[in-house]
């Protein structure tokens, strides 16, 4: 969905028409605070000096309220109405700001999927832009010569790049496991599936980052999820320590583990302090390894301090459990 007036400079549209609204409105019609409002509730609270001229307000009454700051310029010929920025008022802005053209993308669209775990907004908004674009404060522009129509998609009006093609942009600026987590989200979430990002790796290999994300989703594998800090630092030691490969978070005799190695029917739990401290959580627990005991099941529990203060130990008892189950 375009907005009116996309892949234009906001500054080159026609003059307002002679019945354009004043600030005060004799004739009963909307002023252009409520024009401005009514754009900018459809947009993330973002409207641009052509949506206002092609509603009818004049320049002069546009240009009173920048100056006033009543309208706050984010980019030149784009406004963000209201008090209060809204979450995507910047994504929204950039791609207003560049042009019918543009999308979010990179670091900025993985934001907006929820795929990006734990990592802070970008400072620039990324926006990948076909062809020559110049340069605006505030967002990154990525030029390339074209993006295939299935790699573009809309999210809540905002365009952007397909989920898909946003794990394939994130490649190239993150490391291994971020962009291995962003995939695992996307495929919880449901955005995307793993044929997809396989398919996406397909496509641009040869490429910057397509290494990475086939690197990934190698043989079809499902990359591994976690659900915490705890849980990535769990998974972050067994692999720094070149132990066996653990199911993630997989569901085994009606229950779900943090780690399990099948062929040695062991599974390990987390305790994180905040769902494990209370007597109730504790019995609870040992009720649950009791029954994964009785389907032959060896349930080891782990802290966070134990993985935080005490790796090497943790290490050794890991190793030792997976040793004597083979």
């Amino acid at each position: 969905m375009e907005a009116p007036g996309q892949g234009r400079d906001p500054q080159d549209m026609p003059a307002a028409p002679p019945h354009a609204p004043t600030d005060r409105p004799t004739d009963g019609g909307p002023s252009i605070d409520e024009v401005a409002a009514a754009i900018a509730a459809r947009q993330h609270g973002v409207v641009t000096r052509a949506h206002l001229l092609a509603a009818g307000c004049s320049r002069r009454s546009i240009d009173r309220r920048t100056v006033s700051k009543r309208f706050r310029v984010i980019h030149q010929g784009v406004y963000g109405i209201g008090p209060i920025e809204q979450p995507a008022a910047a994504e929204m802005a950039a791609t207003l700001a560049c042009g019918c053209d543009s999308l979010v993308s990179h670091a900025s669209a993985a934001g907006l999927w929820r795929v990006l775990v734990g990592v802070p907004r970008p400072d620039e908004v990324r926006v990948i832009v076909v062809g020559g674009h110049r340069q605006r404060p505030g967002v990154k522009i990525h030029r390339i010569a074209t993006v295939m129509a299935d790699e573009r998609t809309v999210l809540e009006g905002i365009p952007i790049t397909t989920p898909a093609r946003t794990l394939y942009d994130l490649a190239s600026e993150v490391g291994y496991r971020r962009l291995e987590r962003a995939v695992a989200e996307a495929i919880a979430l449901r955005i995307a599936t793993l044929e997809e990002v396989v398919a996406m790796a397909d496509r641009q290999w040869g490429r910057r980052g397509a290494g990475r994300l086939r690197a990934v989703v190698a043989a079809g594998r499902r990359p591994d999820r976690t659900r915490s800090p705890a849980e990535e630092g769990a998974l972050a030691l067994i692999r720094s320590g070149g132990l066996p490969a653990p199911l993630v978070n997989h569901r085994i005799a009606g229950h779900e583990v943090d780690f399990f190695w099948p062929d040695r029917r062991i599974a390990v739990e987390v305790d994180g302090y905040a769902f494990h401290s209370s007597p109730r959580a504790y019995a609870l627990d040992r009720r649950r390894d009791g029954r994964l005991f009785d389907e032959g099941i060896r349930v080891l529990r782990i802290t966070w301090q134990d993985i935080e203060h005490h790796p090497e130990k943790l290490l050794v008892r890991l190793a030792n459990a997976l040793a004597a189950r083979v």
